[in-house]
């Protein structure tokens, strides 16, 4: 009888662990950041970007992969393209592990920040 009683707390605890655990949850990616700055240095070979917001702000290395999208004035562009030192506009994600991983960047012209 003392099994039992085991026996049934045990299955009791279980089914409350697991209807607990199937409970709605929604998760959504996050929106990507925006912000406006000046590339300060572009490394084609490794597909990075040193990124600066402004004189107060650190640098922020971010990398770029085959889905990141290059406008330079409206238009679509190569990565190659892209310049160390030019006004840049640019929207990026923060991955749970590694750097932030550009999705957009677009700038107007070859001029500086």
């Amino acid at each position: 009888m003392h099994t039992i009683t085991r026996r049934h707390t045990f299955i009791a605890l279980a089914v409350l662990f697991l209807t607990m655990m199937t409970s709605p949850a929604w998760a959504r990616l996050p929106r990507p950041i925006q912000a406006t700055g000046t590339a300060v240095f572009v490394d084609h070979d490794t597909q990075s970007l040193v990124f600066k917001a402004g004189k107060d702000m650190k640098p922020l290395v971010l990398d770029w992969n085959k889905d990141t999208d290059f406008l330079k004035a409206g238009q679509a562009a190569t990565a190659a393209q892209l310049k160390s030192g030019i006004a840049v506009s640019i929207h990026y994600r923060k991955p749970t592990f590694g750097r932030p991983l550009l999705t957009k960047v677009f700038w107007n012209s070859e001029t500086t920040h």
